[in-house]
């Protein structure tokens, strides 16, 4: 009995220790790791700043949005002054 509770302790903080490295190096297993920007100047000379080319999903989705956002509220517009 006294092993198995010196190997049970032992085990329990082997995790603890490997949960708070993993913690620390925020490199959690089963989880992706976060994708950093480039930090080196592009044409304007600032640092990290994407260009258009380089623009994420969500950014080309809300350009889109809101495209249709302004087609949508022009067309409005036009019936609501066609029925003037």
């Amino acid at each position: 009995m006294k092993v198995f509770m010196i190997t049970w302790i032992a085990l329990c903080f082997l995790v603890v220790v490997g949960l708070f490295i993993a913690y620390a190096t925020d490199n959690f297993p089963g989880v992706p790791a976060p994708q950093s920007r480039s930090e080196s100047p592009d044409k304007s000379g600032q640092v990290g700043l994407e260009t258009e080319e380089e623009c994420s999903p969500c950014e080309e989705n809300l350009k889109r949005l809101k495209e249709v956002i302004e087609q949508a509220e022009r067309k409005r517009q036009a019936r609501k002054s066609l029925a003037q």
